[in-house]
């Protein structure tokens, strides 16, 4: 589980703007073309946003980074 946090978190913090969204997030989390019950997905999404988001300075960075969370929680 921690890797999958790492690799959203690093999609997160590394992605251009215009990829990052809630189905790249949910696309890590896809393991052997299965995916996980969603209350995983959204475990996983809440703790790569929290922790992308306390290393964040660039606002459209951060903004774009918390709109996955109410798009993961939809």
């Amino acid at each position: 589980m921690s890797n999958l946090v790492a690799k959203i978190e690093n999609i997160l913090l590394e992605g251009f703007l215009d990829i990052i969204c809630n189905v790249s997030v949910v696309y890590l989390t896809i393991e052997g073309n299965i995916l996980g019950e969603y209350n995983s997905v959204e475990e996983l999404a809440n703790c790569a946003v929290n922790s992308a988001l306390m290393k964040i300075n660039d606002l459209d960075q951060r903004q774009k980074v918390f709109e996955i969370l109410s798009q993961v929680n939809d």
